[in-house]
């Protein structure tokens, strides 16, 4: 299932949205090439989000955390680069959510190997 009908499922409240779209902001902001994360966040959300919703506290993210830490990740490695401050400031927000090193190290892999599995698929190998 791809990430945004993910994220739809999951039927977070509008103001839960808009703080998971801004925390994404931060780890697109983190990038040196910040212009394709945020072409990707706004295809994401826009049409997820009112434009009148005002963002909920960070911690009612918690029961979407892993989503949104794959989101993260995927997020900060869509221009072809995982850098060291995308990955400090992912690491911060996992931090904030209750999420040690070893369990993000995990979701890493986890992301990683998918989307190198989506890559080798679309080149037909």
């Amino acid at each position: 299932m791809r990430l945004l009908e993910r994220i739809e499922d999951a039927r977070m409240r509008p103001e839960v949205l808009v703080a998971f779209r801004r925390a994404l902001d931060e780890v697109a902001g983190a990038s040196g090439f910040p212009d394709v994360e945020m072409a990707l966040l706004a295809g994401m959300f826009d049409r997820l989000v009112p434009a009148d919703a005002e963002p909920a506290p960070f911690h009612e993210l918690w029961p979407q955390a892993e989503l949104f830490l794959t989101t993260a990740l995927t997020v900060a490695v869509s221009d072809g680069r995982y850098g060291v401050e995308e990955a400090r400031v992912i690491g911060l927000l996992a931090s904030r959510l209750g999420y040690s090193v070893t369990e993000l190290a995990a979701i890493e892999t986890r992301v990683f190997a998918d989307l190198r599995a989506r890559g080798r698929a679309l080149r037909g190998g």
